[in-house]
């Protein structure tokens, strides 16, 4: 019973016809291509049948070989490809990185500059209102003794100006320190 082969290619054979017969030379330019089927080797010889079976499979391997080898060469172009931008996006990480900290830096020197301010204003406001108070301390006294001396010789009597003494005060020091230099240079 012969081989049979379920789904095989069938594979090209050249055979040659001659016009002539009985010559054993066999025209190359009337040649015609036909297919060889496992069927057709095993009716021939069963030996070649076999050997026809594992020229097939040889043949398949072959083509299927020189396919992966194209899809491998393929695939290996695209790994590069991949592997390429991964290193160009390991550099741009590393870059951002970078700058993240440059920028969190950046950010924490204006903080404290910030806060450095803040500080600074509200010891200026504090200055400011002990100035204030520095000042009312010091020109309460002369409205005080003008306002005497109007009342002693009336709303109509000239008043002789007043004449005020600067005195300088240190203003770097605690209220408490200037009231009591206030004190001892007996201004009320």
């Amino acid at each position: 019973s012969p081989i049979r082969v379920a789904a095989q290619p069938r594979l090209p054979m050249l055979v040659q016809r001659s016009k002539s017969h009985g010559s054993g030379v066999l025209p190359t330019n009337h040649c015609a291509v036909q297919s060889l089927s496992l069927d057709a080797v095993l009716r021939a010889s069963k030996p070649c049948g076999s050997l026809f079976s594992w020229l097939q499979v040889v043949v398949r391997e072959h083509v299927e070989r020189a396919k992966l080898h194209h899809e491998l060469r393929l695939v290996a172009t695209d790994i590069s490809q991949a592997e390429s931008r991964e290193s160009l996006l390991r550099v741009s990480v590393a870059e951002a990185e970078q700058a993240l900290q440059d920028g969190r830096a950046y950010l924490a020197d204006k903080e404290k500059a910030f806060a450095q301010l803040r500080h600074e204003e509200a010891a200026a406001q504090e200055a400011a209102v002990k100035l204030a108070r520095l000042e009312s301390l010091s020109f309460s006294r002369p409205a005080r003794a003008e306002r005497a001396e109007r009342g002693k010789t009336g709303p109509a009597a000239k008043v002789p100006p007043l004449v005020v003494e600067r005195i300088e005060v240190e203003v770097s020091m605690t209220l408490a320190a200037v009231e009591a230099e206030l004190s001892r240079l007996r201004i009320d």
